[in-house]
């Protein structure tokens, strides 16, 4: 994404920029939901006595670490970085940008949950579209790191329900 795209993307926020912080407000709520629907998953599963607990809980960590380990070695820098771009946000994380571990684990999460009940997973995969949107508008991460994230999440969902 180049700075005019990114311009582009967010003209309007920059015409009223007291919207900015509704949009942190959503990327938040958003990240705090995920983290905590997941280990309410897991409370249920192990309500239930639930034999898919192991791998509810085992392939969504090395995924996770793998994820985490691919961007480490990808080092892709965040469009903040980038001088080129005037970002919304700054932060002062470096790098480490795609995929997007936000959106992976929120997307990943809402095929669980959407194992156990599709209303709520159906709704949580809708609003991890939102903070995928809220973190590219944030200047957090670029299109192609969120696409990622949930690309990359949604198949770690699909092959935990397959185990």
């Amino acid at each position: 994404m180049t700075g005019k795209q990114y311009d582009r993307l967010v003209e309007r926020f920059r015409k009223k920029p007291e919207l900015v912080p509704y949009i942190q407000r959503l990327n938040n709520m958003l990240t705090l939901t995920g983290f905590l629907v997941y280990p309410l998953i897991l409370i249920h599963l192990i309500r239930k006595k639930d034999r898919r607990i192991i791998p509810f809980l085992l392939i969504p960590a090395a995924a996770f670490g793998l994820v985490s380990l691919f961007r480490r070695k990808a080092d892709r820098s965040r469009p903040y970085e980038n001088p080129d771009i005037h970002t919304l946000t700054r932060r002062d994380k470096k790098g480490q940008s795609f995929p997007s571990r936000h959106v992976f684990s929120y997307f990943l999460i809402g095929v669980l949950l959407f194992s156990l009940n599709p209303v709520p997973g159906i709704l949580m995969l809708v609003t991890g579209i939102f903070l995928a949107w809220a973190r590219v508008i944030l200047g957090v991460h670029y299109p192609s790191d969120v696409l990622a994230g949930a690309i990359l999440g949604t198949l770690a969902g699909v092959f935990t329900l397959k185990r």
